[in-house]
């Protein structure tokens, strides 16, 4: 054996054999070989550097904590005499460790490095692996797809037939015609692998495999997800301007979805529970849009008695129903050129409705009492807390009238789903008041708002915070304040405890639980400032914990 032998010449076989069971994902077979091959005092330096990379590239893959890879690599390249092979397989040790820790910038600059250096001394093998590190670690989509296909390029013709693998589930996510090379590819090179394997590891070998490419894909989702995310200037401006404040996921989704509706006139329904901020959202879809510059004029149909109802959209002419003492012309004529919103849409009347429908079709109103009508560019909102679609299966809502506004739906998330945009709500609330603008919130107050279920949303939350601020003879509003003025306000405190199991399938109640989970993280963050680490300690959890939860709502 290695042991009995002292290594001597043994060493090369024993680390070729080492690495070989890393590549299959064989890992208790390569700790056990690496166990039974130490090496002595009297080893070489290269050696030894060779067996420290070994080594620690068997602890990333078991999962040991980054941080201590990256110390021991750092070691490792601080001893004398070290040779260049040795120096670059640490550093790329090195560099995956500050990868896995975050620090993409620094271990994209190493793994560069490596990559030229390595192409100077014409190991290929080494700069494939660089260059893919170089790849994963780049933000820029560009690189990325160029580096990959150079990594292919280098690990093809048996240099590294795990990187050509990889690269290759990587490059089929590409557009076609790269992405129906690579996936013809992919077949043909996970086939050959699994053959070549020695029978007795084919199973860890193809779980490895399979593992490279749920990576690729989760990866990919990632991506997807964070450009579904990604808000333009433009956007970002306007959502400001209209004071819609907040970053959460639920609520930057609905933001991107409004955004883009409103490059066209196309018509748009904005739904959410009472105070969640539907107005906001129509304000933001007007400024984005063509018709900036022309009126927004908003009316809430619940608020308006019916007989007076089509008076105020359509207009009236003097005289046409009893207190009619001058002509109007009806918000439809006041938004010409810009913006009609409707709020609370699911409150018309069916005889309403048809009206409404008949404008829309038509693009004319004829004002009540009136006898001509008037031709009128608008665009038209609408906004409801209900169901507009059980509506129209119950009969209550026009089903042409529901297709005619309803080309496009977004939700506005209400304030439960996004608990980690308490805190910024909340300071903005209290900046725009200006009997209490002076006035801050400690973290005891930030506690007891997590705390709260909120169902009246930030309509709530705005009236709580004004109560609040009314209680405090100084600047700071603690606690007690809050607790004491959400009480005043009659809203219950919290969600029912004891909520009975009405799921009626896996997946909702999957659905379910990633909710609360939400909520119940939202909650700790929001109440502890966004602090993410003490957030963690009263999760009772870990942060790197926390950020992997935070990490699967993000892309679930």
């Amino acid at each position: 054996s290695a042991r009995s032998a002292g290594l001597g010449g043994s060493w090369p076989l024993a680390r070729l054999r080492a690495a070989t069971y890393l590549d299959l994902g064989a890992l208790d077979a390569a700790r056990d070989l690496l166990d039974d091959s130490p090496l002595g005092a009297e080893a070489p330096a290269s050696q030894r550097a060779q067996r420290l990379a070994l080594e620690l590239a068997l602890a990333l893959a078991e999962g040991t904590r980054a941080r201590a890879v990256e110390l021991q690599a750092a070691e490792g390249l601080a001893a004398p005499d070290l040779d260049t092979p040795s120096r670059l397989s640490l550093s790329l040790l090195r560099a995956q460790a500050l990868l896995a820790r975050g620090r993409a910038d620094e271990a994209e600059r190493i793994a560069v490095e490596i990559t030229s250096q390595a192409s100077r001394g014409a190991d290929r093998a080494m700069a494939a692996q660089a260059m893919a590190l170089a790849a994963r670690a780049t933000s820029r989509p560009e690189a990325a797809l160029l580096r990959w296909l150079g990594a292919y390029a280098l690990a093809v013709n048996g240099v590294s037939a795990r990187l050509e693998h990889e690269a290759l589930a990587v490059l089929s996510t590409q557009a076609d015609p790269i992405g129906a090379l690579a996936r013809t590819g992919l077949a043909v090179v996970r086939a050959r692998l699994l053959d070549r394997a020695p029978p007795e590891l084919r199973a860890p070998f193809k779980r490895t495999l399979r593992g490279v490419e749920s990576r690729v894909a989760t990866a990919r989702h990632t991506r997807r997800v964070e450009a579904d995310l990604a808000l333009s200037p433009d956007v970002a401006r306007a959502k400001e301007a209209v004071g819609l404040v907040g970053s959460a996921p639920p609520l930057v989704r609905a933001v991107v979805t409004i955004a883009r509706a409103a490059r066209s006139d196309t018509s748009l329904v904005i739904t959410g529970e009472t105070g969640s901020g539907k107005e906001l959202c129509a304000r933001l879809a007007h400024r984005l849009s063509r018709r900036a510059e022309g009126p927004f004029v908003a009316v809430n149909c619940a608020a308006i008695p019916e007989p007076l109802l089509e008076a105020e959209l359509f207009g009236h002419e003097r005289g046409a129903f009893t207190g009619a003492e001058r002509a109007r012309p009806g918000l439809f004529v006041e938004a010409q050129g810009g913006t009609l919103f409707l709020d609370e849409v699911g409150e018309m009347s069916r005889a309403m409705q048809a009206k409404l429908l008949r404008v829309l079709e038509g693009h004319e109103v004829r004002a009540v009492g009136g006898t001509r009508a008037r031709r009128v560019d608008v665009r038209v909102l609408a906004a409801t807390h209900r169901d507009l679609a059980a509506m129209v299966s119950a009969g209550s809502f026009r089903e042409d009238l529901y297709y005619r506004l309803a080309a496009i739906t977004v939700r506005v998330p209400s304030l439960r789903e996004r608990p980690e945009d308490l805190p910024v709500v909340a300071r903005a609330l209290l900046a725009r008041d200006p009997a209490a603008e002076s006035r801050r919130l400690d973290v005891p107050a930030l506690t007891a708002l997590s705390e709260h279920a909120w169902p009246g949303n930030v309509r709530e939350l705005s009236n709580v915070l004004r109560v609040a601020a009314s209680l405090v003879d100084g600047n700071m509003i603690s606690g007690d304040e809050v607790r004491e003025a959400i009480r005043s306000s009659g809203a219950r405190a919290a969600a029912p405890p004891g909520r009975a199991l009405d799921e009626t399938s896996v997946a909702s109640l999957r659905a379910r639980h990633r909710a609360e989970l939400r909520e119940l993280v939202g909650r700790a963050v929001a109440s502890t400032d966004g602090n993410k680490l003490r957030a963690a300690r009263a999760l009772g959890i870990s942060r790197q914990a926390l950020y992997r939860v935070l990490d699967e709502l993000e892309a679930g």
